[in-house]
Formats: structure tokens, C-alpha cells, sequence
């Protein structure tokens, strides 16, 4: 998926990396890394030890909470 595509254009079921969040965020990976070490939202799915998704309705939720 290009981190390029508006995040309303993506279902709710779609996976978006580290990378794809940063990007739709504003903020570096390293951030966003970061606050899933301490346990901050976003929300996201391991798959495996090195394997990693967030949901884009996860990412949607996150964005509208942060102006609340």
C-alpha cells in the first residue's frame, strides 16, 4: 500500500505498518515505536515477533480522540 493514499480511502480492515501510521501522524517511526513500548495508543495486532499491523479504523479512532 503507498503511505501516499488518504487514510479515509482505506476500509477499516486495512493493515498500515509503523511506517504508514508515522506517516498519516506527522511524527517519525521512532515515535510512534515509542509509544508502543509504553503502551499508548494506537492499538495494534502482532502477528509474529517481528510482525507487526495497525488497523486503519484503529488509526481513524486515534486521530479523532486527539481533538477531543
Amino acid at each position: 500500500m503507498s503511505v501516499a493514499r488518504k487514510l479515509d480511502d482505506l476500509s477499516a480492515n486495512d493493515l498500515l505498518t509503523t511506517q504508514d501510521v508515522a506517516s498519516f501522524l506527522g511524527v517519525s517511526v521512532r515515535t510512534v515505536e515509542s509509544w508502543r513500548q509504553q503502551g499508548k495508543p494506537p492499538k495494534y495486532k502482532r502477528f509474529s515477533h517481528k510482525l507487526l499491523r495497525y488497523r486503519a479504523e484503529d488509526i481513524k479512532k486515534f486521530i479523532n480522540q486527539q481533538g477531543e
